[in-house]
């Protein structure tokens, strides 16, 4: 059945006949569609069943393109859909949503209920390329941009192919980083938003290296994560916050410390129990709080919750960070192990200019209230957006308004200097 389906070569065919054709005057666009958990699929289900869902997913993918338009399977688990006479990336955010909402629909093979996570990489032409083989090569590190920022999608930036060439050669001085003491930790206050008190930080990674120099975040993690590091670099993140943790002044009651866990972390049958081995090891002063993203957490629903079911019967308190760009559903939330929502900073950056942003923002707050859910936001650096979002009822706020990740030694001396009724009305 899959042999039916275009492949990569034959979609790189297809591009450069319709690039060749005289009458050519449109720009266009490629998407890359990434299914994200078809190996499990496979595992659960069988291959049997993982081709026929592939035959359906490209037979949806080619219901939404004209006859005469190109969908192929590009990878093991990737499909390129052309999208001919697309004149700005607003066509493009356009077509990815239609995307989204075909896709996302359950899919039914041999009786079996299947649901895709996905994840998309788009480029255009001739903006960002002007061969086919450019232009897939393009849409491919939009791909893996949008995976390694965890975010839905992505369209190609021109200064990506840049940074992809400085990650060169990184995975192997990665390794010797922590050895070598290059790593460090920065910590991100977060403020109860009622009585403006210190109610806990988020640990950051930082990585100071001898022959670069400052490494971006948004660099090396994501070079972490496409070489699998990044499980043994968030063990070295939750020991150093736990161990520095033991340091900070008890002025203002025991202050939760939260780690971001990857994907990959979560749906590791051993994520749990060295959760807790840890944190067994460094006590349990102050709570720990583990983010993962909404993204990852829908990867794989079943397991994903069971994990973080049991963290939360240890104690362990569990955040669904960058909530609202993934898949957000009511359906899930009735029975997410979660303490908390932490509402994306892209809404809460642009929520007093757009009533779009501060309506998605006030039905979170709501929504995640009546699930007895605490939020928090993010993105917060002005004054009025602090007042906004307290009116609002949000419960925790973080942002360079309160504090900027800062080392250990900033974030005692912030704590020493904090005055808690400087942002309260």
């Amino acid at each position: 059945m899959i042999s039916t389906i275009p492949g990569r070569e034959d979609f790189i065919t297809y591009l450069d006949e319709y690039l060749a054709r005289p009458d050519l005057a449109d720009d266009m666009a490629l998407i890359i569609v990434k299914i994200n958990n078809l190996r499990r699929i496979n595992m659960v289900f069988g291959y049997g069943r993982g081709n026929a869902l592939l035959y359906e997913v490209y037979s949806r993918l080619k219901a939404l393109v004209r006859d005469d338009d190109c969908v192929a399977r590009v990878g093991d688990s990737e499909f390129g859909v052309m999208l001919p006479s697309v004149f700005n990336e607003g066509h493009v955010l356009l077509a990815i949503n239609k995307v989204f909402r075909e896709l996302e629909k359950p899919f039914y093979i041999d009786k079996d209920r299947i649901s895709l996570y996905l994840s998309q990489g788009a480029a255009m032409l001739p903006r960002h390329a002007r061969t086919a083989e450019a232009l897939l090569q393009r849409a491919d590190l939009a791909l893996m941009k949008a995976r390694s920022h965890k975010e839905p999608y992505k369209i190609f930036a021109d200064d990506e192919l840049a940074e992809l060439a400085l990650g060169w050669g990184l995975e192997d001085e990665l390794d010797a980083a922590a050895e070598n003491q290059e790593l460090s930790l920065n910590y991100q206050p977060k403020i109860d938003m009622r009585s403006g008190r210190p109610y806990g930080v988020e640990a950051l990674m930082r990585w100071n290296s001898p022959s670069r120099g400052f490494v971006s975040p948004d660099l090396f993690i994501a070079v972490a994560e496409e070489s699998g590091r990044i499980n043994e670099l968030t063990w070295w993140v939750l020991n150093t916050a736990l161990r520095e943790s033991k340091q900070w002044p008890t002025t203002w009651g025991p202050l939760s410390v939260a780690v971001n866990a990857s994907a990959s972390m979560l749906h590791d049958r051993e994520f749990v129990e060295t959760v807790l081995s840890v944190l067994n090891i460094w006590g349990s002063e102050n709570p720990l709080v583990i983010e993962v993203t909404e993204s990852a957490l829908m990867a794989d629903q079943e397991s994903s919750f069971h994990a973080l079911q049991k963290l939360r019967d240890a104690g362990v308190r569990i955040s669904i960070d960058d909530f609202g760009t993934g898949y957000s559903s009511l359906a899930y939330f009735k029975n997410i192990p979660a303490n908390e929502l932490k509402i994306d900073k892209s809404f809460v950056l642009n929520m007093l200019k757009d009533d779009a942003d501060a309506h998605i923002v006030g039905t979170v707050i709501e929504m995640a209230h009546g699930f007895d859910l605490a939020v928090v936001a993010e993105g917060i650096e002005d004054q009025e957006t602090f007042n906004t979002l307290a009116e609002m009822h949000c419960d925790f706020g973080q942002g360079f308004l309160m504090g900027r990740p800062m080392p250990q030694d900033g974030l005692l001396q912030w704590l020493a200097e904090y005055d808690p009724g400087c942002y309260i009305a």
